[in-house]
């Protein structure tokens, strides 16, 4: 069985990198089991009007495990990369289109079973989940379109929304292909699809004589690896929980970076709307709000609400957080340990204060880290406990009951 450690937030990761080399940290490595690709993958050709799905009883022909023969076109000229609809219709469940190089289609193929309540929940949060008893509901938000609101008490750290992706698209389609090809895989990829109303009925940045499903994707997707290949993901029900720059839920995704899962951050009380951070954390209103222009909107939330002066006040330790994590490595890298650890308290405190909470795993790391370092193994294993506390209530070392340590945690991060 694989690993079902999920994957880490490292874009926090910056100042552990910095003091302490490579991070090998989140994700199941894909094996190197390959599709068998058909001849025609090979040849360079039109785009072919493919067959219909295979019927009940059909013998399972060579693009098996894909529901549909794979669809593909040809990238822009001089580029040999060919791109290619690969969809799959899940039993009892959605259904996804992947559009990507035949090569990382292959690689994929390991995940296409995973069942997503496995590898988010514990055996006995799977037998209470209910797929139509869901606490939340989509309704219609002021100032902001729809959103979806608590329909019942969500406690903290619950994992209470899952989601696969519909479609999932190599990053670098855009810039591969031109307008109208990249429009006959959309469609194409929406098409197949069980039902093609959850990806057209999102909401989308409408642009003259745009593509319905490029706009969506434009507006809605998040920045995923695919078998370590950036890809950008659909996941429909994710796609209506709106932002917040101080949210109370957070994204976590699986190994396969296919579906992701929404947990509390704290108490969400019934109606109250629940919120993701679309924007890398710890960032200042300045740089979230350039953040933010992706997806055209201006953040109203509280933090972006409130006074001038508080606005400030939590600029300055979000800015302090910055410059601390750059002196705590230089007073690590000219040999002044006592200094990086006093830094690295003074960025837990302002983090503290910020309500950033799972930025503190990387501070309380590189305490245990610099605390072994100078053989003080006492305040190095609590400061790995802390670690592994925040880790596990967010639901990043899985859900198997599996033992850890300082000694895993550092190699871990090592």
């Amino acid at each position: 069985m694989r690993s079902q450690i999920l994957a880490f937030p490292c874009l926090y990761l910056s100042a552990f990198l910095l003091l302490f080399g490579s991070i090998h940290w989140h994700c199941a490595n894909a094996s190197s089991i390959l599709l068998n690709i058909p001849d025609f993958l090979r040849q360079k050709n039109e785009p072919i009007e493919l067959p219909s799905k295979r019927k009940p009883g059909h013998q399972a022909a060579n693009w098996t495990p894909w529901t549909y023969q794979p669809f593909c076109i040809e990238g822009a000229s001089g580029l040999s990369k060919k791109y290619c609809v690969f969809t799959k219709h899940h039993a009892g469940r959605d259904s996804m289109s992947l559009i990507t190089t035949p090569e990382v289609a292959a690689k994929t193929i390991e995940y296409l079973a995973d069942d997503p309540l496995s590898i988010f929940l514990s055996p006995k949060q799977k037998d209470k989940w209910s797929w139509a008893n869901r606490p939340y509901g989509v309704t219609d938000i002021p100032g902001k379109g729809k959103g979806v609101v608590a329909t019942r008490l969500i406690r903290k750290y619950d994992t209470f929304m899952i989601d696969e992706a519909a479609i999932a698209a190599d990053i670098v389609l855009p810039n591969s292909m031109t307008h109208s090809k990249k429009v006959q895989l959309f469609e194409r990829a929406t098409s197949q699809l069980i039902n093609p109303g959850i990806v057209t009925n999102l909401s989308r940045k409408a642009t003259v004589g745009g593509n319905v499903v490029d706009e969506v994707m434009l507006m809605n997707s998040f920045d995923t690896d695919v078998a370590e290949v950036p890809h950008m993901a659909l996941f429909p029900y994710v796609a209506r929980i709106n932002h917040a720059c101080r949210p109370n839920a957070f994204v976590m995704f699986s190994p396969s970076g296919l579906s992701v899962a929404i947990k509390a951050y704290h108490d969400i009380q019934p109606g109250e709307e629940i919120t993701i951070s679309y924007v890398i954390l710890g960032k200042t209103s300045a740089d979230r709000h350039d953040g933010l222009k992706r997806w055209g909107f201006t953040c109203t939330c509280d933090m972006c609400s409130a006074s001038r002066s508080e606005i400030a006040t939590s600029d300055a330790r979000r800015k302090r957080v910055e410059n601390a994590q750059k002196e705590m490595t230089d007073a690590w890298r000219t040999g002044k340990a006592q200094k990086a650890i006093k830094l690295g308290h003074e960025i837990i405190d302002l983090l503290e204060k910020e309500g950033l909470t799972p930025m503190l795993t990387e501070q309380y790391v590189i305490l245990a880290r610099l605390y072994l370092a100078l053989d003080e193994r006492k305040e190095a294993e609590e400061y790995s406990e802390l670690a592994l506390e925040v880790l596990r209530n967010h639901g990043f070392l899985g859900t198997a009951d599996e033992e850890w340590d300082l000694e895993r945690l550092i190699r871990s991060f090592s």
